[in-house]
């Protein structure tokens, strides 16, 4: 369940960011978020840094980048005349 969390934040950051700054810049934003919640996990225990968390969170990015080329490319299309 922490992994699909992990996933799905990293979604909507992502694609919520894209709305109004370019995707690279969306994505190291979210990148940076991930990476320093897991830095954050490893120096305050119980919690524990790990792998897999970092990974769901890229994930998320992943595809919350290709729904948003699918968005702006149906969108292209529908403005063609």
């Amino acid at each position: 369940m922490d992994k699909l969390l992990h996933f799905a934040l990293s979604f909507v950051l992502t694609t919520s960011l894209n709305s109004f700054m370019p995707r690279e810049k969306a994505n190291m934003l979210t990148v940076s978020v991930c990476a320093g919640k897991e830095v954050w996990d490893y120096y305050n225990p119980p919690h524990s840094a790990e792998f897999l968390d970092l990974a769901a969170g890229i994930g998320g990015i992943l595809a919350a980048n290709i729904v948003v080329l699918e968005i702006e490319e149906k969108a292209q299309k529908e403005s063609q005349p």
